[in-house]
């Protein structure tokens, strides 16, 4: 037999015997699980009686309850809730089992020898629903150690309840709590207190949590079994404005600065004014319906302000091409007047016999007269104009040049400037001061 043969033959040997003792190994591991288990519960203990506190002097069981949010999967604005996947570990000392037979500890992970121990009945009070999360089997653990101290952690996927006050949004922020409390006890039988309450990871999409604190007291409202114990742990959760500048804001912004175009076009271009005119509007009130199926809220937020404004905006251009056309008309009906008054004068300086009686004279001035609040008005829109356009005849066509129109190019972006920054000042200012 050669060298190689010889090789081979003593790995595959090798092999065999480490697979072997491997398997019992294992084998033996679980025998002795099995059979510390069975000799760790004496014949008297009732896993449906809670174990009083081996260290102090009252009978009450005192729960220390860890807390880690791995991730918050979903916020949901229309219903009102989160969804988180949570790991609750709590903590109690259980004295009335087998402990000298423990070396270090013992890990338990299947759930039928897990119940054979007690375990608090600690739950979430505003808990929508709540399921162990399974990956190849129900994820949860029970330690217990030499001194009877018991480690119960379990990973859940939970939905909970959370009023959002969406008056700000998007620039809003809330303030969500878990609170846990015990079904079957009083605050004089089993107390729960805090050891831990903490974050895995804090950035998302929709939301930034920017604080987590925890207190053990609840609010008589918030606790349905008021003689009951009752803690509580608050995350602040401040929405992200990435997504809603780009999506909403700005889009919408656009839209009105295009509906602003029309001022730059003549009256008897009346296609491209309707044009400018009615597509920002329909596409404004689409995306107002979009943002009503999203937020259904029966008060006004921040962002139906905005919208409200906006188609405002549009509307009042709407308004501004009637007025603009009657403007026009009005000016063209005054210089026919004149002309005829004219007319009529010279004829009767010449001594030609007319027809008819005389038109009504016009004051020369603005169309209210030479004085009051129209003419005053009138005289502060003619300096305004040549201030930003200069000089310009707007009554030989009014048709081309339009007085109203070179106002309305003017008064219209400014005024809706001046808005845009209010709405930032009196919104995006607090939602930053809370986001940093």
């Amino acid at each position: 037999m050669t060298l190689s043969n010889w090789s081979l033959l003593l790995s595959t040997a090798i092999v065999i015997i480490t697979v072997f003792i491997t398997v019992n190994n294992v084998e033996c591991y679980d025998t002795s699980l099995d059979f510390d288990l069975a000799s760790l519960i004496p014949d008297d203990y009732n896993p449906n009686v809670r174990p009083l506190n081996p260290y102090g002097q009252n009978t009450t069981t005192n729960i220390s309850l860890s807390l880690y949010m791995n991730l918050l999967k979903n916020v949901d604005n229309a219903n009102q809730h989160l969804e988180m996947d949570l790991i609750i570990v709590q903590e109690w000392y259980d004295t009335r089992i087998n402990l000298d037979l423990i070396e270090g500890q013992v890990t338990i992970s299947e759930s039928d020898k897990i119940r054979m121990f007690w375990l608090p009945d600690t739950y979430i009070i505003n808990a929508l629903r709540a399921r162990v999360v399974d990956s190849f089997i129900p994820a949860q653990k029970l330690i217990i150690n030499s001194q009877g101290l018991m480690y119960f952690a379990i990973r859940v996927l939970t939905q909970v309840k959370c009023s959002l006050n969406l008056q700000l949004y998007p620039m809003d922020y809330q303030h969500c709590h878990i609170r846990f409390s015990s079904l079957l006890y009083n605050h004089e039988q089993l107390m729960l207190t805090w050891k831990l309450f903490d974050i895995h990871k804090d950035e998302y999409p929709e939301f930034k949590i920017r604080l987590w604190y925890q207190y053990e007291i609840c609010r008589p409202w918030q606790n349905p079994i008021r003689q009951n114990t009752c803690i509580v742990a608050t995350m602040k959760l401040v929405r992200n404005l990435n997504y809603y500048i780009i999506r909403y804001y700005l889009l919408t912004f656009l839209t009105v600065i295009i509906s602003f175009i029309g001022f730059w076009c003549q009256l008897n271009g009346w296609p491209a004014r309707v044009t400018v005119m009615l597509v920002p509007l329909m596409d404004l009130i689409s995306e107002d319906i979009d943002d009503n199926n999203d937020i259904q809220v029966n008060y006004v937020t921040a962002f139906h302000w905005w919208m409200m404004w906006i188609q405002g905006f549009v509307y009042l251009v709407m308004v501004e091409y009637a007025v603009a056309i009657a403007w026009a008309h009005f000016i063209m009906d005054k210089k026919n007047h004149r002309k005829k008054l004219q007319e009529y004068l010279a004829a009767q300086a010449q001594g030609v016999a007319t027809i008819g009686p005389p038109p009504p004279p016009v004051l020369l001035g603005y169309y209210c007269g030479n004085n009051g609040w129209y003419a005053r008005a009138g005289r502060f829109v003619d300096r305004m104009i040549y201030f930003f356009v200069g000089e310009a005849d707007l009554q030989r066509n009014p048709y081309v040049r339009n007085k109203i129109d070179h106002t309305s190019r003017i008064l219209f972006p400014l005024i809706f400037l001046l808005f845009v920054v209010i709405y930032i000042l009196a919104t995006v200012a607090p939602w930053a001061a809370n986001y940093n």
